[in-house]
């Protein structure tokens, strides 16, 4: 009798233990499992902050898109600065072109659009929508910065809590803008751009992520 009640009594008593997990125990559980299936988050998660680091550099470094944009996704949803700042380092050093979306359809003035077009060569749709991109230069350790493409000035600066890019007109550096960014919770980086000669400053976000 006792036999039979056995596979019965372990049956219970692993229904009960399960029924009785909390939802961090439950959480746990669910991360570890799908850590099982993606490697790659694995070596991200590691709970050594050393190795995480280090895992996240040499993704970036690889150059394998997959395992870089992966690395960077990681790095800017860190609630960390410093982590956050390192993924962008590496991620500028692999010298992408930054698509930045500005929004003008609220008190810009009459000067905005000459003057924008002229300071970035973007974009400016009828409703206010502009654009403008960024080529990334080389990094210049002493200056600390991306420098802008053909010129021994910075283009992009970059803290622990965003970038600060600025765009010149090369043939006359009258016409610039200055985007003063800051990293977003989802990962974005979100401000404002002013423009030379134009009155305010207009919302702005960066994505570098998918």
């Amino acid at each position: 009798m006792m036999k039979r009640l056995l596979p019965v009594l372990a049956a219970l008593s692993i229904g009960t233990s399960a029924v009785a997990l909390t939802p961090n125990e439950l959480k746990a559980l669910v991360d570890k499992r799908a850590a099982a299936f993606d490697p790659i988050q694995a070596l991200l998660n590691d709970p050594d902050p050393v190795r995480s680091m280090a895992a996240m550099e040499l993704m970036i470094e690889s150059g394998e898109p997959h395992l870089m944009q992966s690395a960077v996704d990681f790095g800017l949803q860190s609630a960390m600065p410093e982590i956050r700042r390192t993924a962008v380092l590496g991620f500028l050093r692999s010298r992408p072109t930054l698509l930045l979306k500005v929004d003008a359809s609220q008190g810009a003035d009459e000067k905005f659009e000459e003057y924008f077009r002229y300071a970035t060569s973007g974009t400016v749709l009828p409703n206010g929508a502009a654009t403008y991109s960024v080529n990334v230069g080389t990094f210049d350790p002493d200056q600390n910065c991306f420098l802008r493409t053909g010129s021994e000035r910075c283009a992009i600066d970059v803290s622990p809590t965003g970038l600060s890019i600025t765009k010149v007109n090369e043939s006359n550096k009258n016409y610039f803008t200055r985007s003063n960014l800051f990293f977003s919770e989802d990962g974005s980086l979100t401000g404002a751009t002013s423009v030379a000669n134009v009155t305010g400053s207009f919302p702005t976000t960066l994505r570098l992520s998918d």
